[in-house]
């Protein structure tokens, strides 16, 4: 079987007029729409959506390897590996998994004790933001 070039050897016989007939016609068809109104049967501006990316301006990070300690949410004291620091937040590894939410104490190289609130966590590695002292 030859390669479909399109809706035209999809559906040799549609005669349509306009786009709403053609709607119907590809409907009748059995074709299912992309979405549950079948407003939106434009591949491409789907795809273009989909492969967008936008960007979210963020301070710099400085990557690190510093060995740190963690007071949790709970009183433990886990031991972690600083991933890399910005000036309002860092990410780092632990020994333990840590609760997203929860707000942890860590002494950070060149900037001593800090609060700062756990916002993301994947596995054993997490990020921080330092809250205001």
């Amino acid at each position: 079987m030859p390669p479909l070039n399109g809706l035209k050897d999809l559906l040799p016989d549609i005669r349509a007029s306009d786009q709403s007939d053609v709607k119907a016609e590809i409907r009748r068809a059995g074709v299912q729409p992309l979405d549950g109104e079948g407003d939106r049967t434009d591949m491409t501006d789907m795809m273009m959506a989909a492969t967008e990316r936008k960007h979210i301006d963020r301070p710099a990070r400085w990557e690190c390897t510093a060995d740190i300690t963690i007071a949790d949410h709970a009183g433990r004291e886990l031991f972690a590996k600083l991933g890399n620091i910005s000036d309002s937040g860092f990410m780092a590894e632990a020994e333990e998994t840590v609760l997203v939410g929860s707000i942890v104490t860590v002494d950070l190289p060149g900037r001593g004790p800090v609060r700062a609130e756990v916002r993301w966590s994947n596995g054993w590695r997490f990020g921080c933001l330092i809250l205001p002292a």
